[in-house]
């Protein structure tokens, strides 16, 4: 079997398993995982879209594994991503310094269909780059300005210090505004919350600087700019803790944050641990995380040396930025447990990747576009930002990954996370960025009651993307997490969970209840299908032989959940099986109608495929 045909169904990670604690992991094996048969898969290397495929024009049609696009909203987007109950929020302007236009709102309540609602364009909220931030406890969103080493917009010397502050709590859909300030010393371009809430860390790249909302009509500076590099944060459960990605040392910085938490005058930030990270020195950002009771972190940098690219051949750990578990048992020692990295990552594969840089521009850097950066030496196939199901015992993470979209992670071993599933919208055009990869920059957010990850790219929009039936939640797992003391915005909590879980469907009326649905199954040259049953909600209702077509009906079905499951046997002796969910729904003022499921087998451009065509009447997926 050849290169390609093996990884048309096949993606692989590479784990390193610690050493020790001042010890460097080796790479280890790949650790395939099995991608659907009518997934777009990736044809290079593992997070790699090829310079081939970007000329071709195969890139522009995106690549997925395990995940299939339900719902999105066109526009653009940059570095910053966040959630409160249905709704999305997330800054439209990609661009530095003086660049500028609002924070979109959207509704989510029907994921396969995203409306906008909303505006913002108080100060920071025109271009809140990495910092914009919501607090769910509280219902506050927050997003300081954007700026590069102290720089904010040209015309306006005070930008670099605006924060903004919106009520959610209410309709989330309609942002009240409670402040639209200017700190008196503290400078932005990301940010933390507390896990209370009530202090919002901006880090500046230079400085990072406790704010306290504990009135958010009134943002309070609580101390002088502290002179660490810090770029993004979190912080423990009770806020003694700092876990600050500190960019300017490129190395995770555990410190004291006592005093913040205590309100105290001038509040001192104290170090109390260090760990430096083999080519991670773009250091990004962090989740608290524990396993089985003990202290981890998650961690990741955005690139491995500002303004530098893997040379082939030389010693080293990693081409790009890459996210890593980190065991904080001793928080003054802290110790590298795992890495998280793609095919691209690896410095055997620098010069296969090489190519697929563009090129910096630098009267592009002038203008203040940072689109000639992405997908350049810098941010091709890096890291950028993370999330996970949960924080207690996680079970995967999501990464937003530049070039290589977003990556899913199987983390429920901190030892030997693996891939299990990727999204990647494909490659934009636009002019002399026709080549570039689509930058995937924001954090994604993986929504456990419902089975999706939502999440905004540089061009092609918001998207909400869903697991396959069987790949996640995993089988022997709750999909609804217990509650969380921090993080809640990606963990609705175990009871909110399951109340999300039990809602009434909001049906269709009749004329969108009317749909027709299909999906392949496709088989390997020369491998013919020699029966296919259909069952619903596990009851077989056809069997079919050495045939094309056959239909069957199912009438009178109550409004609900149904899936149905078509099980191939080949004439080889295979079993392909392939699965699909549906929610039923009654026309206003019908009785239920029949529906009608036709299974056929096809030969396409020779390759023969097992075509399930769902006529769902009055039904509509799942």
């Amino acid at each position: 079997m050849g290169r390609g045909a093996r990884r048309a169904s096949l993606v692989a990670v590479v784990v390193a398993a610690v050493l020790g604690a001042t010890g460097t992991p080796p790479a280890a094996a790949a650790s395939p995982a099995v991608c659907g048969p009518q997934d777009r898969t990736e044809t290079g290397l593992q997070g790699q879209i090829p310079v081939a495929d970007r000329v071709s024009g195969r890139a522009a049609r995106g690549y997925n594994c395990n995940l299939d696009e339900v719902g999105a909203f066109p526009g653009t987007a940059f570095a910053n991503f966040d959630t409160y109950r249905n709704c999305a929020y997330y800054s439209d302007t990609i661009g530095l310094y003086s660049a500028e236009g609002g924070t979109v709102v959207l509704d989510v309540s029907d994921p396969r269909n995203p409306r906008q609602t909303d505006y913002l364009t108080a100060g920071p909220f025109r271009n809140a780059g990495e910092s914009l931030r919501v607090h769910p406890g509280r219902g506050l969103l927050v997003a300081d300005r954007y700026t590069i080493s102290g720089v904010g917009r040209l015309d306006d010397p005070a930008s670099p210090r605006q924060l903004a502050v919106y009520d959610i709590s209410g309709d989330c859909r309609k942002p009240k505004l409670l402040a639209d300030t200017v700190m008196p010393s503290a400078v932005g371009h990301e940010g933390c919350f507390q896990a209370d809430g009530n202090v919002y860390y901006m880090g500046s790249t230079d400085t990072i600087t406790p704010i306290d909302l504990t009135d958010p009509r009134n943002p309070r500076q609580l101390s002088a700019p502290r002179p660490y590099g810090i770029h993004g944060c979190s912080t423990s459960a009770d806020g003694t803790r700092g876990y600050f990605a500190d960019i300017g040392l490129g190395r995770l910085l555990i410190a004291d944050t006592s005093q913040v938490q205590q309100r105290r005058p001038d509040a001192a930030i104290t170090p109390i641990g260090e760990l430096y990270l083999p080519d991670n020195g773009g250091q990004q950002s962090t989740i608290p995380l524990t396993y089985d009771g003990r202290p981890h972190l998650l961690n990741w940098g955005e690139y491995r040396s500002l303004g530098s690219q893997c040379i082939p051949g030389e010693k080293a750990v990693s081409n790009f930025g890459y996210p890593v578990i980190v065991d904080l048992s001793d928080e003054t020692r802290p110790r590298e447990v795992s890495r998280l990295q793609t095919e691209v990552m690896l410095p055997e594969n620098c010069a296969k990747i090489l190519a697929d840089r563009a090129f910096l521009t630098v009267d592009g850097l002038t203008a203040g576009d940072v689109f000639p950066v992405i997908g350049s030496q810098v941010f091709l196939y890096d890291s950028h930002y993370c999330s996970v199901d949960r924080v207690i015992d996680p079970t995967i993470t999501a990464c937003a990954s530049f070039g290589s979209g977003v990556r899913v992670y199987d983390i429920r071993d901190p030892a030997k996370p693996r891939e299990i599933a990727y999204y990647n919208p494909g490659t934009v055009s636009t002019g002399a960025g026709a080549l570039l990869a689509n930058a995937t920059v924001a954090r994604p957010v993986i929504r456990s009651d419902l089975g999706q990850i939502w999440f905004p790219d540089a061009y092609k929009g918001f998207h909400v993307v869903q697991f396959r039936d069987g790949v996640w939640p995993f089988k022997d797992q709750d999909p609804c997490p217990h509650e969380d003391a921090y993080l809640a915005q990606y963990d609705l909590g175990y009871e909110d969970c399951r109340a999300q879980r039990r809602k009434p469907v909001q049906l269709p009326s009749s004329a969108p209840c009317r749909s027709r649905r299909s999906f392949d199954i496709r088989l390997r040259r020369g491998v013919r299908a020699r029966v296919a049953q259909v069952f619903v909600n596990g009851k077989l209702v056809r069997t079919v032989r050495n045939t094309r077509t056959a239909r069957i009906r199912l009438t009178g079905l109550p409004k609900g959940r149904y899936t149905v499951r078509v099980v191939v046997r080949t004439t080889g002796g295979r079993r392909i099986v392939e699965t699909r969910r549906y929610r039923t729904c009654v026309p206003s003022g019908r009785r239920p109608t029949s529906r009608a499921v036709t299974v056929s087998v096809a030969d396409q451009r020779q390759i023969q495929q097992l075509l399930l065509l769902c006529r769902l009447v009055a039904a509509r997926a799942d």
